[in-house]
């Protein structure tokens, strides 16, 4: 389940073009979600107008209501002034173009090419959580894009890409804190010294920078959160669960317990498959144990696992990668239950989480029959 490097032999012409062809589809997927009533709701009431006051120095960020309803950390406002700059339409397209990208881009990194993985990009871009991410206008691309250029980064030891793959990951936390400590882990234990302290210029020199740009901003980030609590009801975790079942806190407790028990085990198991392959399933686990025990997710937030996680998956079953894509449609039936219960939505996490689970284990099963015929032969 190690994503495959290019065919050799591959026309000249045909990668540009293709890339070409996905951007165009990219922006076309884009055009016609812009265009829908309602769309681009956060970007239209919260991003835009926000950036906007800061790009005209009305705002140091946090400091008043005009930064109400605005959680990211302050660097992330620059990459909304890049589409806040432009009119709201074109801005709105070019935001939502590039977090199709970004998706597609998670997708291919993560699958293996083969019939799986025409599957694996359709099933990533044309499900529930990737329409809900793009009809808001959010920002939650870059969280994909982070995990795939962390990858990429580890595989071809480039410190520089790794920075980026920070930094894009630094945007929307605080789902991608366990996997920027997963990339710093693999890189410190494979990377020469000054390899591994050069990946991190990038993210710190941002850090600093958004003290002078931004001022002394978290005590101001804290008390514009207290000010504007974040609403509960589409929260999509087992905390949201119990509370909503009026279940007592143990249950969701013994159930993060069990995560935690489950992932060791699975990821001693993802040890023994292989230095690299071991590596990417270990990263995959990370992701799917995260959401299955995070105190905050929305449903747009569970993109990491379509779009990275289930393409890793097309390459042990497709039967399998179709039974988790009808589940991203569980949203759906909010219309019958109502939105308090956008919980529901744990299901197709606990169902990708067990997917891993199960896949790694047979992974590892083959590995070790195979070694015992080598030693055999």
């Amino acid at each position: 389940m190690t994503p495959a490097a290019p065919r050799a032999g591959r026309p000249v012409w045909q990668t540009p073009a293709l890339i070409a062809l996905g951007v165009l589809v990219a922006f076309g997927l884009a055009w016609f979600v812009a265009r829908l009533p309602g769309s681009g709701t956060d970007y239209y009431f919260t991003f835009r107008p926000l950036a906007l006051n800061w790009l005209a120095g009305r705002t140091r960020l946090y400091d008043g209501t005009v930064s109400l309803g605005f959680y990211d950390p302050p660097w992330a406002i620059t990459w909304i002034a890049l589409f806040a700059a432009l009119p709201y339409q074109p801005g709105l397209v070019g935001l939502l173009a590039s977090t199709v990208l970004m998706l597609a881009a998670g997708a291919l990194v993560f699958s293996v090419a083969g019939r799986a993985r025409p599957w694996a990009l359709a099933f990533a871009l044309f499900n529930f959580h990737t329409f809900d991410l793009l009809f808001r206008g959010q920002l939650n691309g870059l969280e994909v894009a982070g995990v795939a250029l962390g990858w990429l980064a580890c595989q071809r030891r480039r410190p520089w890409l790794m920075g980026l793959a920070y930094l894009a990951l630094m945007m929307i936390p605080p789902n991608t804190i366990p996997v920027a400590l997963f990339l710093a882990w693999i890189t410190w234990r494979d990377w020469p010294r000054r390899q591994w302290i050069i990946s991190f210029t990038i993210p710190v020199g941002v850090l600093l920078a958004s003290f002078v740009f931004f001022g002394w901003w978290p005590p101001r980030w804290v008390a514009n959160d207290l000010a504007s609590p974040q609403q509960i009801f589409f929260l999509t975790t087992i905390w949201r669960m119990a509370d909503q079942l009026s279940l007592p806190l143990a249950v969701p407790v013994i159930i993060a317990l069990g995560v935690l028990a489950l992932t060791v085990w699975a990821w001693r198991r993802a040890g023994t498959i292989g230095h690299q392959a071991g590596d990417l399933a270990r990263l995959m686990l990370v992701i799917a144990a995260t959401l299955m025990i995070t105190p905050y997710s929305l449903s747009y937030r569970l993109i990491l696992l379509v779009a990275c996680v289930m393409p890793f998956l097309a390459a042990w079953r497709l039967d399998m990668l179709v039974g988790l894509y009808l589940l991203t449609f569980l949203p759906l039936t909010r219309l019958l239950i109502g939105r308090d219960n956008a919980w529901i939505d744990i299901v197709f996490v606990t169902a990708v989480f067990a997917a891993v689970l199960v896949a790694i284990s047979q992974r590892a099963g083959q590995t070790a029959v195979s070694r015992d015929l080598t030693r055999d032969g």
